[in-house]
């Protein structure tokens, strides 16, 4: 199925007239060359386009391949010749977008391609009112010509935008993955090493870490809201964060009396059960990143 863009063209070509068409092939056809010429002694100066031309190339196959296009474009065409040329603009178009040439570089390009194809027209013999016909229709080709390419070009920009952005949460969600099992791994390690050191009689308090100074603790109040702004799971990690400290900081003090034990097991329970919580939020948070990183809305799949 045709594009608008390319059914534009395809029927601005098709209703043409054909003798203004070849008066105007006829002028521009001859001095094709000096256009492509003038086209690229301009582009060449130009800042944004050094980094994309250098001399070599364009006389090696740039300005050779501006000058049959431009004689191609003022060329009479049939239905198979219409259908060849939309599809080599289709190319012409791609290849822009592949090597990542500025759109604002392209449209200072065609202007500059149409101002040198009136100014060989005005500089003919061609009558006043052929003239401005003339200028009319040479301008519609080049835009509507243009507007394939451009369709094109952008066609390959936005896919080539989406794929980078694919990539970029794949790589953020195998990222985010690898980070949520060293998470774990630090939350689990702190519990384990309290669990034995509050059971020990005889540990100094000082020794005893503060899960707020973990990797885990750390990531919650720092990074992860950087990551996640805003969001409930980092919420409740903090919130989480904050009881664990609560009741770690009671435990320890009430280790200090013997009697308090069944005390101290019920806040190492609660903990236990917090620390739990905690890694089941760490879970949702991958599963959402690799939820987006597929495509899917995090909620509805």
């Amino acid at each position: 199925m045709k594009s608008e863009s390319a059914e534009a063209l395809t029927a601005l070509i098709c209703s043409v007239d054909n003798d203004l068409l070849k008066r105007i092939s006829a002028i521009v056809s001859p001095k094709a060359r000096m256009i492509a010429d003038r086209f690229y002694d301009v582009m060449l100066h130009s800042d944004a386009s050094k980094q994309f031309l250098n001399h070599a190339i364009v006389e090696e196959r740039l300005k050779a391949a501006m000058a049959e296009w431009t004689i191609q474009l003022f060329e009479h065409k049939d239905e198979n010749d219409i259908e060849v040329f939309v599809q080599r603009q289709y190319f012409i178009g791609d290849r822009h977008a592949r090597i990542n040439i500025p759109f604002h570089v392209l449209q200072a390009g065609i202007a500059e391609l149409k101002r040198d194809i009136f100014r060989t027209l005005a500089d003919s013999r061609i009558d006043r009112r052929a003239l401005t016909e003339a200028i009319i229709l040479a301008g519609e080709l080049v835009d509507h010509t243009t507007s394939v390419m451009n369709q094109a070009y952008f066609s390959d920009m936005v896919n080539d935008a989406r794929e980078q952005q694919a990539l970029k949460l794949h790589s953020m969600g195998l990222d985010l993955a690898l980070q949520t099992e060293s998470l774990r791994a630090s939350l689990y390690d702190w519990h384990r090493s309290v669990l034995y050191l509050l059971l020990q009689e005889n540990t100094p308090e000082a020794q005893i870490p503060s899960i707020s100074k973990t990797h885990f603790g750390l990531w919650v109040h720092h990074k992860g809201e950087l990551l996640f702004p805003g969001t409930r799971e980092i919420s409740t990690l903090r919130a989480i964060v904050q009881d664990i400290s609560e009741y770690f900081e009671t435990a320890v003090q009430l280790r200090k009396d013997p009697g308090n034990n069944e005390e101290v097991f019920s806040h190492l329970s609660r903990i236990d059960k917090l620390v739990t919580e905690a890694t089941e939020i760490l879970s949702s948070i991958t599963e959402r990143t690799m939820a987006l990183e597929s495509g899917k809305d995090a909620l509805t799949k």
